[in-house]
């Protein structure tokens, strides 16, 4: 069980400045892009090796593995967690499997995540931009014969009889909110089993994007509904963790951010999130993150 560390006190005390922290962001906004996302995987699971929490018993769930990147940096860091790779793709997941081979503790499944479980989910676009939405017509993308059967993480994890994770990589090019949705934090048992998980910002989540097609979640209502359930939230960068809160997603009103993009169809903030149960997650990983967190634009220690 990861969690036999756990830290059962208050959430930190950490004076937030929101305002601070979206002027920090918009001046830092090219070290916490999506690309960070590898320099962050990196950094902690060398912070899980460090703390001993490298082991098979530690399981790692990746979403969107593609052809095994991603998985590959936790895996150079931590090569004893066991994982369970997902990827919708057929010829990517057969890619990962071959990156992937030579750690024994892989799991590779040839599916996707959802809300609920599904079958027969048509995929649209390719390569990094595929996903279960239709792309029409947007980036000349279109929907594609194949389809895959979907679970959500909460009855996949349970029929697995997997009580603990350790980390969750959420890359579902525009099935972020559904896959959270699915992983039911509503309940306390969820929030120990996904007490810390990473998931994708991006342009997939704007409006008009046809990736984000139907979906009524939108970053902000996503980072307020998991603070409601006592994640602290985090933007993944090069060199460190940014705390944020909510309203660094306000697209407008007050506490409009500036740091906000648009690509044409709605505004967004790039990036990674990381989400961290401040009750639930092993204490020596909570420190470690802590230690290697910008808040207000200052390193907390």
């Amino acid at each position: 069980n990861n969690n036999n560390n756990n830290n059962n006190n208050n959430p930190p005390s950490i004076i937030f400045d929101g305002e601070l922290t979206k002027r920090y962001l918009k001046i830092h906004r090219k070290h916490y892009q999506n690309s960070a996302d590898f320099q962050g995987l990196t950094r902690f699971f060398r912070i899980v090796h460090r703390v001993g929490l490298d082991r098979t018993s530690s399981v790692v769930l990746v979403g969107g593995t593609n052809d095994g990147q991603g998985a590959l940096k936790i895996l150079e860091n931590s090569p004893s967690v066991t994982m369970h790779g997902f990827e919708i793709q057929h010829s990517h997941y057969l890619n990962a499997i071959q990156s992937l081979e030579k750690y024994t503790n892989v799991n590779m499944h040839n599916m996707g995540w959802d809300e609920e479980a599904s079958s027969d989910k048509h995929i649209g676009g390719q390569g990094e931009a595929a996903g279960l939405y239709d792309p029409q017509g947007q980036r000349g993308a279109s929907l594609s014969n194949s389809t895959v059967s979907t679970v959500s993480l909460s009855d996949w994890t349970d029929e697995n009889a997997i009580n603990s994770t350790l980390y969750v990589l959420i890359d579902t090019e525009g099935y972020e909110a559904k896959v959270i949705r699915g992983m039911r934090l509503e309940q306390i048992r969820n929030q120990k089993r996904f007490s810390l998980f990473q998931y994708e910002l991006g342009g997939t989540w704007a409006e008009h994007d046809s990736r984000h097609a139907g979906e009524l979640w939108t970053q902000i209502s996503t980072a307020r509904y998991l603070q409601q359930k006592g994640y602290m939230l985090f933007m993944a960068g090069q060199l460190d963790w940014l705390h944020i809160n909510a309203e660094v997603f306000a697209t407008s009103g007050s506490h409009f951010n500036p740091a906000l993009e648009n690509e044409g169809y709605g505004s967004f903030v790039q990036g990674n999130v990381l989400a961290m149960h401040t009750k639930f997650v092993d204490r020596r990983i909570k420190e470690a993150i802590l230690e290697n967190t910008v808040v207000q634009g200052k390193l907390h220690r």
